[in-house]
């Protein structure tokens, strides 16, 4: 799964509800491991988006 800055929300903030709903969902067995972060600059429109790559395990 991938979250991504956009003009709503934070990738950070995305992930965070992503987690609390998992371990809901899951009664707390979900784990989220996060495989890659990047944070991307856009000089032509002067922003930076963050890119946060994770997979989920359930035990």
């Amino acid at each position: 799964m991938e979250f991504v800055d956009d003009e709503e929300k934070l990738a950070v903030e995305r992930l965070n509800e992503y987690i609390e709903k998992a371990q809901i969902a899951t009664s707390g067995k979900a784990k989220i491991n996060i495989i890659g972060y990047q944070v991307a600059r856009y000089e032509q429109i002067n922003k930076e988006r963050t890119y946060i790559l994770v997979e989920e395990v359930i035990d």
